[in-house]
């Protein structure tokens, strides 16, 4: 398969909002080029040899699939860029497509992707290394391949720090857009009985799988096409949606009814801008709000049935 790789220069202060404009156009992967090592990307940043006259600006790469959508969704790209101007410094904003492999873009992040502990005791390990089994710590296996979910991006440590705050064992539980099944299989390891890891990216679904089975968690999660509404059968404690502030909104109204009473929702992925509309819409469900964690631009909430 052939991807177009965009890539855009940017102030570094819009590294995050632009990350995101680009994986809500359907990106498989971000990937952050700066001189000063402050981005963050959900696959790798590279932090580049400081010149001794060190640049303001950071590139933010992301690969899209070549077919007939790709000319619309490059238009939006550069539409959403003009818009971020009227309320953020974006700099050049200049873009530049490139047609790149498979291979080309799966194997280069992996020279990047290095063991992280993300909580007390949560570690992502990359799954071609071997981690300290002896430590006490609970090391989740992964290989993103071009699915999203490392553990790098602050959204996805947030969860995993959340999630650890709150499963106790035994809980049914919904990963909504689960990517690459990072937060499903966190949720396993730390005690859930039944997951179900949910996603509309055939890509994705292969790869959360995967993941899964590396893991040895295939007892505990299932991976299923679709969305909330044709997924679901049985309510859960927990329903758990890292994706973004408008998906989100729609899917708040129906969340109580796919969990029991004291069942929670962790939703993530919301960016600053977003961040009222996004709590008033949980709210409105009927949900009680009880964190919300802010890193940098990122706004992690969970919220309660009752």
């Amino acid at each position: 398969m052939r991807w177009v790789e965009i890539a855009v220069e940017i102030d570094r202060e819009a590294i995050d909002a632009v990350a995101n404009l680009l994986q809500n156009a359907g990106a498989n992967g971000t990937v952050i080029e700066d001189e000063s090592e402050t981005g963050s990307g959900e696959f790798f940043e590279i932090p580049l040899p400081v010149p001794a006259e060190k640049k303001e600006t950071a590139i933010v790469k992301a690969y899209l699939p070549q077919n007939d959508l790709i000319g619309e969704k490059v238009n939006f790209i550069k539409s959403q860029l003009e818009v971020f101007r009227q309320f953020l410094s974006i700099g050049p904003g200049e873009i530049a497509l490139r047609a790149v492999q498979d291979e080309e873009w799966a194997d280069a992040w992996k020279q990047h992707f290095k063991s992280q502990q993300v909580g007390r005791k949560l570690m992502v390990v990359p799954s071609w290394e071997q981690a300290d089994e002896s430590t006490g710590n609970i090391n989740i296996y992964l290989d993103p391949g071009m699915a999203f979910g490392t553990g790098a991006h602050p959204t996805t440590r947030r969860c995993l720090q959340v999630l650890e705050d709150h499963i106790n064992g035994n809980e049914v539980i919904y990963d909504v857009g689960t990517g690459s099944g990072i937060l499903a299989i966190a949720a396993a390891k730390l005690g859930a009985a039944k997951v179900t890891g949910i996603d509309l990216d055939p890509v994705a679904l292969g790869i959360a799988w995967e993941n899964v089975t590396f893991n040895k968690v295939g007892d505990k999660v299932t991976i299923r096409e679709g969305d909330l509404l044709s997924v679901a059968g049985e309510q859960a404690d927990g329903v758990i949606a890292n994706i973004i502030a408008d998906a989100i909104i729609i899917l708040a109204p129906e969340v109580p009814d796919y969990l029991v009473p004291g069942g929670f929702f962790l939703a993530a992925g919301i960016i600053e801008g977003r961040r009222d509309e996004t709590l008033r819409a949980i709210a409105d469900a009927g949900l009680k709000i009880r964190e919300i964690h802010q890193d940098g631009e990122w706004i992690t909430v969970y919220a309660t049935k009752g």
